[in-house]
């Protein structure tokens, strides 16, 4: 491995790639990686290490665990359940909203901060396009 072919996660300040959840037929879901960055060596850089570290392949094998909880709880829940209770109910307990993410979903909420709880950009990128999708509100 060498820095002009892999990104680092220490180094490089963006992933440039985000994770994304895709329903199947059985109710299940799965995971894929997409690759954001329009920088072409950017693009080459993510494609080598998502390839070498099996991303894609090892965050599948956490689906029935990880991303399975996120979307039962945005399936069980109204549009308008998760944003609610990290800014109303659990403020009102005087936690703040990075704590509440870490409450509620075990992740780390500021992007400089996911490298400290396992699957924190992960879920992240999962929230987001919930939120993209409107399956949970803004």
């Amino acid at each position: 491995m060498d820095l002009d072919n892999y990104i680092h996660p220490y180094i490089d300040d963006e992933a440039g790639f985000n994770f994304r959840y895709i329903p199947l037929s059985d109710g299940h879901y799965a995971v894929n990686t997409v690759i954001e960055s329009t920088d072409a060596t950017m693009r080459s850089k993510i494609k080598n290490t998502l390839r070498l570290f099996h991303t894609q392949e090892v965050y599948n094998a956490y689906v029935p665990f990880e991303l399975q909880d996120i979307m039962d709880l945005a399936n069980a829940n109204s549009q308008d359940y998760i944003e609610p209770l990290i800014h109303n109910t659990i403020r009102d307990l005087g936690v703040t909203v990075r704590d509440a993410y870490r409450m509620i979903f075990g992740i780390e909420f500021e992007k400089d901060l996911f490298l400290n709880r396992p699957f924190s950009k992960f879920k992240m990128d999962i929230l987001k396009q919930l939120k993209e999708e409107k399956v949970i509100k803004k």
